[in-house]
């Protein structure tokens, strides 16, 4: 192969991920970006046969006819499907020639799409069968992170998304829930957050999306739901302030010296919120959030 010329096109590429197969299809070269954008190291690239490492077996014979269009200079651009750390992805692409070899690119814009898409929390929508017999069957899934893996035929929702051996105790879905209900709720798997809404989906299915929190994204939910619930009582500036220390486990002795007020006073408060919120006791406060 004429390296020169292939050094040149990296090189005129940089920022893009760029693939350099021979005339049998063996990787030669792979930059940094590739390897960033399928999941592993550069150099596993290096050597392997890039139908076989990186293209679905269901779209091996299709790509390895673009591949050969593309070496015989009547293709520049193709889609690509490729197999990530984080399932399949499909990405558009530049093939040109090089000597005997072929040089595929994927452009810098679009792997900025693909880390952006990426780092957005992944949200699932999916339907489950809620028969006794069939409960937490999936019959549909559709995640928003490209290349996300799909659960297998008749795969259970508890098994697949926490791998738990029978339906999650706190599941919304039980017992066919009402039109819509939606839940914040522990992760039973990692003790992560996830926002779970739910509605019924016809012919005994339920339709729920699934989102998972970070800790930063939930203390805003936090703090706006303490803010929604503060304009809805009624309460005062200070009430407010008492409320969110109560919230988060804070003792009346502790928001004393927080505030610079005394603990009589943080008790003063506390009883006139609780009035307002319609809630018995501090400990009863936690179904407000719910």
């Amino acid at each position: 192969m004429d390296w020169e010329s292939i050094a040149s096109l990296v090189v005129e590429r940089v920022g893009a991920a760029v693939f350099v197969l021979d005339d049998e299809g063996t990787v030669c070269l792979a930059n940094q970006a590739s390897a960033t954008l399928l999941g592993c190291d550069a150099q596993e690239l290096v050597g392997s046969n890039f139908l076989d490492r990186l293209v679905p077996e269901a779209r091996q014979q299709a790509t390895a006819s673009m591949l050969e269009r593309a070496g015989e200079g009547t293709l520049s651009e193709c889609l690509l499907r490729l197999r990530t750390h984080e399932g399949e992805l499909e990405v558009p692409a530049e093939a040109s020639t090089a000597g005997d070899g072929l040089v595929l690119s994927i452009a810098s814009s679009v792997l900025a799409d693909v880390r952006e898409a990426r780092s957005r929390p992944e949200v699932v929508v999916f339907e489950i069968e809620t028969q006794p017999r069939l409960f937490g069957t999936i019959r549909f899934w559709q995640s928003s992170r490209p290349g996300a893996a799909q659960p297998p035929a008749r795969e259970r929702c508890f098994r697949w998304l926490y791998g738990l051996g029978s339906p999650c105790t706190d599941c919304i879905c039980g017992h066919f829930p009402p039109e819509r209900s939606t839940a914040l709720r522990v992760v039973p798997r990692d003790g992560a957050y996830e926002i779970q809404t739910a509605r019924r989906a016809g012919d005994g299915r339920v339709r729920v999306s699934l989102q998972r929190i970070d800790d930063s994204t939930r203390a805003r939910l936090f703090e706006a739901h303490v803010a929604t619930l503060a304009r809805g009582s009624a309460l005062s500036t200070r009430e407010r302030e008492v409320l969110q220390y109560l919230l988060v486990g804070a003792g009346v002795e502790n928001i004393a010296k927080v505030l610079g007020v005394t603990p009589r006073t943080v008790r003063f408060h506390q009883a006139n919120l609780l009035a307002k919120l319609g809630a018995e006791s501090r400990a009863d406060l936690v179904r407000l959030l719910v």
